[in-house]
């Protein structure tokens, strides 16, 4: 009795047909049928009833799945644990919103494939709610996402990194020499945001009523260097996270200070209850030890 065997009696056992099941597998209906064939004379017993188009699980058949998907389920965690501890074949899923550089994660995501050459770190950078679909999805293990983007509590967070919220307007607006800024101060302005999500847009909802006022959203853009254009002819003002802002041309724009201040954090993200490989571990660890703290 093989594994492959099991896998097949399996697929037939969900597809109730031997056409679609061999569509499924990628192999022949007779090839199939001749697996199935051997796997019941092997048993001794009739696992389907053949009479008419749709084949029908005999009890013997229902008693034998059971145990063909312990079977299978074992196999394939043996196998994927013995990858994971072979040299040069671990593979680690990552999805990140764009932050590396900013949050000088990119040096420390650098140290760690130097010091781990046997693991096969494949990034993916995205929108925060595409991360998050691909990680609830098991496209990707581990995520970096703002923690004020989870939408509830069934996610693990270690923070990696925090930010605050800046207001920026022209350089030629009547409060650009100011050293800190109220956010009511702004509520007669148009506000151009950053497309990051409706995470990122409910947050600076949020903070404006906390000021008392809603805020008059002109435009979204995706652009950073779109929504600094515009503030810096005058259009209208934004609020940007600090950090994000240190790789573009701030010229004509002022960045200023809120007070009281709104901070921001992101976060290595995985679901509660996710069993980690060694490969996410050990990422997970080498972060822990670069901040200092505990998940």
């Amino acid at each position: 009795m093989e594994i492959a065997q099991l896998k097949y009696f399996l697929a037939v056992c969900d597809c109730k047909q031997m056409t679609q099941a061999a569509e499924r597998l990628f192999i022949s209906q007779s090839s199939l049928s001749k697996h199935i064939s051997q796997l019941e004379k092997e048993v001794g017993v009739p696992l389907f009833d053949r009479t008419g188009r749709t084949l029908h699980i005999t009890t013997a058949g229902m008693d034998f799945a059971e145990f063909a998907r312990e079977t299978v389920s074992n196999a394939d965690d043996v196998l994927r644990r013995l990858r994971d501890k072979t040299p040069y074949t671990a593979t680690l899923n990552l999805g990140t919103i764009p932050v590396l550089s900013q949050y000088g994660l990119h040096t420390k995501i650098l140290a760690f494939q130097e010091k781990n050459p046997h693991i096969q770190l494949n990034i993916v950078e995205d929108r925060g709610e595409e991360i998050l679909r691909m990680l609830d999805g098991e496209l990707v293990e581990l995520a970096v996402l703002r923690a004020g983007s989870l939408p509830d509590d069934s996610y693990k967070a270690f923070t990696l990194g925090t930010d605050k919220l800046v207001l920026v307007c022209s350089s030629n607006h009547p409060l650009a020499a100011s050293a800190e800024v109220h956010l009511k101060d702004f509520q007669q302005e148009d506000f151009f945001l950053l497309d990051m999500g409706q995470n990122f847009a409910d947050s600076v909802y949020h903070a404006c009523a906390r000021e008392g006022f809603a805020p008059h959203i002109r435009q979204r853009f995706p652009r950073m260097e779109t929504i600094l254009g515009y503030v810096a002819a005058g259009a209208g003002v934004s609020l940007l996270l600090e950090k994000e802002l240190t790789a573009f041309n701030l010229r004509n724009v002022a960045v200023k200070k809120l007070s009281p201040a709104i901070s921001s954090s992101i976060a290595l993200v995985f679901p509660h209850g996710r069993h980690l490989s060694p490969a996410a571990a050990a990422l997970r660890s080498f972060l822990e030890n670069f901040t200092g703290k505990n998940m």
